[in-house]
C-alpha cells in the first residue's frame, strides 16, 4: 500500500508499507509525474517501512526513472 502526503505545494511524500512490484512502482511513478505537471520541480520524501521486499529489477527501473527525470527534483 502507498500513502501520499504534501508538506507544501512542492514538497511531497510517499510511504510504502507493502512489497513493491511493477504495478506498485507504476502507481508511484504516476503520482510523481502528476506532481511534475503541477510544479516544475519537487522535493520528494520516500519512506519504506521495514520488511518491505523490493526486487533488484524494480530498484533498477526506479533508478532509470529518476535519471530520466533528474531535472524535476530539487
Amino acid at each position: 500500500m502507498v500513502s501520499t502526503f504534501e508538506f507544501s505545494e512542492n514538497v511531497v511524500g510517499i510511504m510504502i508499507d507493502s512489497n513493491v512490484d511493477d504495478e506498485l512502482l507504476e502507481e508511484v511513478h504516476t503520482f510523481i509525474e502528476d506532481k511534475f505537471v503541477k510544479d516544475d520541480k519537487i522535493n520528494l520524501l520516500v519512506e519504506i517501512k521495514p520488511g518491505v521486499d523490493i526486487p533488484v529489477i524494480i530498484v533498477l527501473k526506479d533508478l532509470l526513472f529518476k535519471l530520466s527525470h533528474n531535472r524535476c527534483f530539487m
